[in-house]
């Protein structure tokens, strides 16, 4: 697709679009707002989710599927000239194709035409993300390490360390942050904005999740609240100390705890600490794959503490759990339901 049909790919959809057209462009040249570049990234996994299981696909099938999405966007921009009643879906196809296609761009490059001013115009972000049951080691461009835990995102543009070094979170992620007091590291996540200049800290922050929380374990970093109630209110947090956010009644605690070299879900240990089971109901879930049910709703409220070591199955785990809270539990499928001990 050469750069002429690119631009017509979006400028086609600015009579559905409207605003988006500008959001999508900002986007591409890693100018977006968090709030906007989420935007963009939630409309994209709904174009890319449950029909189109990208994860599973092999660099060869992925280069095939987006040639098709090529395709589609040739097509569209086809009727669009024959005449005026395209239906707006079509532009809506157009225009998703076109940000998978820049988003994937190590795969779209397979077979776009090399070009020196097109390619350093589109490759702007860079995303990782992680699927369920997944731990994904990452190293940044300034030598940071990052370990993304199960359905986990972090991105970040080619404005990476020019004169700061921003990344975006959803989900949990530890960080071992490479040294830079000329370009402070702040990762962006939904409830907070994490600011350090070389450190090791845990960041937990999925939009599922009613708590949100940092931990740090060397260094220090300074934590600024960007949702509501507390927004403005800035903790400096230093080893052994954490934040949590309840987001459900808006309040922020701090946590004490003894540092270990990493978090335990980085060893892959499965630890909890007064954990109600509905919130390890979430976990298994993001590391297993099982879906957890209660049969009564005060089992989801019954806290477990403990550290369960290395657990490569869910089976194996709820068997514990149970044998903790005095239950009992059936599966189906991945579906699980605890009830109580008869």
């Amino acid at each position: 697709m050469n750069d002429l049909h690119y631009d017509q790919a979006i400028n086609s959809s600015v009579t559905f679009m409207g605003k988006e057209k500008n959001l999508l462009k900002r986007f591409l040249k890693g100018a977006a707002s968090e709030k906007e570049a989420e935007k963009v990234e939630t409309w994209l996994d709904n174009k890319t989710g449950k029909d189109n299981p990208w994860e599973s696909l092999d660099n060869d099938k992925r280069a095939a599927f987006l040639k098709d999405l090529k395709k589609d966007i040739d097509r569209t921009l086809n009727s669009d000239k024959k005449g005026s009643g395209v239906h707006k879906n079509l532009f809506w196809g157009a225009i998703a194709a076109a940000v998978i296609v820049v988003v994937m761009i190590p795969i779209y490059a397979l077979w776009l035409r090399p070009s020196p001013v097109v390619l350093p115009k589109l490759a702007r972000q860079h995303l990782m993300h992680t699927a369920i049951a997944q731990i994904k080691e990452v190293q940044l461009p300034d030598g940071s390490k990052i370990w993304l835990n199960a359905k986990t995102k972090l991105r970040y543009s080619d404005s990476f360390g020019i004169k700061s070094r921003d990344v975006y979170l959803t989900g949990q992620a530890y960080f071992e942050i490479a040294r830079d007091t000329k370009h402070p590291f702040v990762v962006h996540a939904d409830s907070w904005k994490v600011t350090v200049l070389g450190t090791q800290f845990d960041i937990a922050d999925y939009k599922e999740d009613n708590e949100a929380a940092v931990a740090v374990l060397s260094g220090k970093v300074a934590v600024h609240s960007i949702e509501n109630s507390n927004k403005g209110k800035t903790w400096i947090i230093h080893p052994g100390e954490g934040l949590a956010y309840n987001k459900v009644k808006g309040l922020i605690s701090t946590r004490k705890f003894s540092p270990a070299e990493q978090p335990a879900w980085v060893r892959k240990d499965v630890v909890f600490d007064h954990s109600k089971l509905t919130e390890v109901a979430k976990i298994i879930e993001r590391s297993y794959g099982m879906q957890m049910q209660f049969s009564r709703p005060e089992i989801g409220q019954m806290e477990v503490s403990g550290n369960f070591g290395k657990i490569d199955n869910a089976k194996s785990l709820i068997e514990m759990i149970c044998l903790t809270i005095n239950a009992q539990y059936t599966i189906n499928g991945n579906n699980v339901m605890i009830t109580d001990m008869h």
